[in-house]
């Protein structure tokens, strides 16, 4: 069984392989449209990046940050209910990983 990590992480995919890195969405067997909004998910995490000063980056407010660990957590479901049998997914946000499938 493949295991799948959904967490972000900047100017990356947001897709990890257990014990293999970074993996892109199209590579998996789910559609264009959840390839896309998981790359698009990506973006906005790293729109949060100050690159004159890295160790101040973050969203603006904790409620777009507390968004966008919701929608993250929206996909990683989606991303389950696609792969189906033969994979895991697992969610992470601010360091706790949560299994989803």
């Amino acid at each position: 069984m493949k295991s799948i990590k959904v967490m972000a992480g900047y100017e990356c995919s947001p897709l990890w392989l257990t014990g293999g890195g970074h993996l892109s969405a199209y590579e998996l067997p789910i559609s264009d449209t959840l390839a896309a909004e998981l790359w698009e998910w990506a973006g906005i995490y790293d729109e949060a990046i100050d690159r004159e000063d890295p160790p101040r980056s973050g969203f603006e407010t904790t409620e777009a940050e507390r968004q966008f660990f919701v929608r993250g957590e929206e996909l990683a479901k989606r991303l389950a209910a696609e792969l189906g049998d033969g994979y895991s997914v697992s969610y992470c946000d601010n360091g706790t990983v949560r299994p989803i499938s």
